[in-house]
């Protein structure tokens, strides 16, 4: 009797699927706050290569205080260069692995325009306020 009203509505589906996103864009959020935390600690870094020699009254100290001056602002520079895109990269993935078409017998990987609009370009399953 029912079975050809709101056939192709996924309104709790898509909503899930909103849900999720809204959580995705959290996370990303948290993740730029992290790499501006650790751009603050190289500026740092960086500032503590340029303390003044005679603040310092060993010589072998400042020798390795010399090299670390280039090593650790290096290192830092690395490390947020890689723990920002594998934090990206792993963002996208979990998010990409959710925006499948809710329509089990579609299966189509959303576009997130698709995702925004709440609807299935190849099988049109959607989001229907009219439940």
């Amino acid at each position: 009797l029912n079975n050809d009203i709101n056939q192709d509505d996924y309104s709790y589906e898509f909503d899930e699927m909103r849900k999720r996103n809204e959580r995705f864009e959290r996370m990303r959020k948290r993740q730029k706050n992290w790499e501006l935390v650790r751009i603050s600690l190289l500026i740092i870094a960086v500032l503590l290569a340029f303390v003044p020699d005679s603040w310092i009254n060993n010589r072998y100290l400042n020798g390795v205080i010399d090299r670390l001056a280039i090593l650790i602002p290096t290192l830092f520079a690395c490390w947020i260069g890689w723990q920002g895109k594998r934090d990206r990269e792993y963002i996208d993935q979990r998010q990409e692995a959710f925006a499948v078409c809710p329509n089990p017998s579609c299966n189509y990987l959303l576009d997130k325009g698709s995702q925004k609009r709440m609807e299935c370009p190849r099988c049109k399953a959607k989001f229907s306020h009219n439940t």
